[in-house]
């Protein structure tokens, strides 16, 4: 390699070449070539080269680096495309910025670059449209608490179901719940509406009135003849979200509980008894004898479940839909937390010895959890009650 072909570099460098020259010939180089007109590399001779003895200064990266003399070396770099990574006025791109280059493109912004691109995201979601999916639970009873669930329901400036307003709180921009059915709301399938500032989101459901109807808890001989009947105020409705409770007033517990389903009658009846009874129960009792206490005792329908109302449960008034206390005497905590306070806490009586077991305890009003509503009058099981 000839000395002309050196540009700009220093003797450190060179003696460095120089070093490796011989080697290289060994190994069966050309060698030198005739060196260049000296003032092409700006060294006069190789005499000019200092002793190999002397310490170097090492690396050309120290020479580049660390002095503050060195010169600047031209080295060529290869590109990696960064000082093309300009936008159309000259200015630098944003790290992994957005689509199209935009200045304003975050750090792994929206795919438009849009000034507004946050860090690692697309833009700001539009609110969600107001709608509900689900409505627990599907029937809604008076009195009942009903959750409403789906999504832009934040904010809503009222809820009415057939066209009544509704007391309800919200929980999130997801749920909604309706603190209880007012009494007032059309039976029958109605509409639910939740109104909001963004429009109104309905679904459809069914209102029902579910009431205690009737009670035969003393029958002839081993009591084999006992129902609960329940009444919904719409013939054919199919029943979910609702548990029948008995208590037992020696304990003030639960005793027994059943889920309240299936469709009630063309009357709008469900009758609950012993399998094999006449007429045949949509609910069927875990016995066939004895399965409701002949009191003090209690029989009341609760939002809920058997899983929520558990055998030796204890008493309790949230969620409670409707309820009647019976017996000879009255039992104060059966009343006091079943019953509305004042004069509709009362107890109600199915006869004496002889005559309990040839009737019933039956409803001849609609008001709920309402002891003056009851009277001792003929067995009626999934038929209209015979009231004065």
């Amino acid at each position: 390699m000839g000395r002309g072909s050196i540009v700009g570099v220093r003797p450190t460098l060179f003696v460095s070449l120089l070093s490796w020259l011989p080697v290289a010939c060994a190994q069966g180089g050309s060698g030198r070539r005739d060196a260049g007109p000296a003032h092409e590399s700006g060294l006069t001779d190789v005499d000019d080269v200092p002793d190999a003895s002397e310490e170097p200064r090492v690396g050309l990266d120290a020479e580049v680096e660390g002095s503050p003399d060195a010169p600047s070396h031209d080295v060529p770099v290869e590109s990696t495309g960064a000082e093309d990574a300009r936008d159309d006025d000259g200015a630098p791109l944003g790290l992994d910025g957005g689509g199209d280059g935009s200045r304003d493109a975050g750090i792994d912004g929206g795919s438009d670059g849009g000034p507004d691109a946050g860090v690692d995201g697309g833009g700001i979601d539009a609110p969600a449209v107001p709608a509900i999916t689900s409505v627990e639970p599907r029937v809604l009873a008076h009195g009942a608490r009903i959750v409403l669930r789906g999504s832009g329901l934040s904010g809503p400036t009222g809820v009415t179901v057939g066209g009544v307003a509704q007391s309800f709180s919200t929980i999130s921009d997801g749920e909604i719940v309706l603190a209880g059915i007012d009494d007032a709301t059309p039976l029958g399938p109605q509409t639910i509406v939740v109104g909001t500032s963004r429009g109104p989101a309905s679904a459809e459901a069914t209102v029902v009135r579910l009431l205690v109807n009737e009670v035969d808890a003393n029958t002839p001989g081993e009591d084999r003849e006992e129902y609960v009947e329940l009444a919904t105020g719409v013939p054919g409705v199919r029943m979910e979200g609702y548990v029948l409770v008995l208590f037992n007033g020696a304990s003030d517990t639960i005793y027994a509980s059943y889920d309240v389903s299936g469709m009630a009658n063309d009357t709008g009846l469900l009758l609950v008894a012993r399998s094999g009874f006449v007429p045949a129960p949509q609910i069927a009792f875990s016995g066939s004898t004895d399965q409701v206490q002949n009191g003090p005792d209690a029989v009341a329908v609760y939002r809920g479940s058997t899983a929520t109302h558990p055998v030796r449960g204890t008493l309790t008034a949230v969620d409670l839909i409707d309820a009647v206390v019976y017996g000879d005497s009255a039992d104060p905590a059966l009343v006091g937390a079943l019953l509305l306070p004042g004069a509709a806490a009362v107890h109600v009586v199915e006869g004496t010895a002889t005559t309990a077991p040839m009737r019933s305890m039956s409803r001849c009003g609609s008001a709920r959890r309402d002891g003056r509503v009851w009277m001792s009058g003929a067995r009626t099981p999934g038929a209209p009650n015979v009231c004065p």
